[in-house]
C-alpha cells in the first residue's frame, strides 16, 4: 500500500471520480475535493476504502482553501 496521497479535484463528477477509483484500487490514499454539498454520498461511494479515502468540501475560488487542503 502506498503512503503517497494525491488531491484529486472534482471527485463528485464523472472523470474525478474515476480518477479516485482507479487511484484507491492502486493503493494510494486520496483526498477529494469537491465544491458541491455531495459529501455525504461520496463517504457512501468510497467507504469500501476506509481511511484511504477523504472528501473536503472546498471553495474553488479561494487560493486559502485549496492551498490548505493540498497541505493536509
Amino acid at each position: 500500500m502506498s503512503t503517497k496521497t494525491v488531491v484529486v479535484t472534482g471527485v463528485s463528477g464523472f472523470v474525478g471520480g474515476d480518477i479516485t477509483q482507479l487511484l484507491l484500487d492502486q493503493g494510494y490514499h486520496v483526498r477529494g475535493l469537491t465544491r458541491s454539498s455531495k459529501l455525504v454520498h461520496l463517504k457512501t461511494v468510497f467507504a469500501g476504502y476506509g481511511s484511504s479515502f477523504e472528501v473536503v468540501e472546498v471553495n474553488a475560488f479561494s487560493s486559502w482553501g485549496v492551498r490548505n487542503v493540498a497541505q493536509g
